[in-house]
């Protein structure tokens, strides 16, 4: 388990995301589904938070991208970083092919 000093939320490599609840002096679960089916926590993308813990900051111009599309898995090795315009077209692509 590694801190994102960026969102202040600790991540695990199989991308479960904690909050420190200072009432209870304890880590407690934090993550919700939006709308559009991505995991939030913190009213932070979890994928984001993922890359973050264990990579640094997500460099400007860059986006993390689900390598096997499956909005909810927020494990480490699924994520990549690609450039908005590679993420569309990928996404095109899958859209093409069915």
């Amino acid at each position: 388990m590694r801190y994102s000093k960026t969102y202040n939320l600790w991540a695990t490599k199989d991308g479960i995301i904690y909050r420190y609840d200072r009432k209870f002096d304890r880590l407690v679960l934090s993550t919700i589904s939006n709308h559009y089916g991505y995991e939030k926590a913190g009213g932070h993308l979890v994928q984001r938070i993922v890359w973050d813990a264990f990579n640094g900051p997500i460099p400007k111009g860059l986006e993390v991208d689900h390598i096997n599309d499956i909005r909810t898995d927020n494990r480490l090795e699924n994520l990549q970083l690609l450039t908005h315009k590679d993420n569309c077209n990928k996404q095109h692509r899958k859209t093409l092919i069915g």
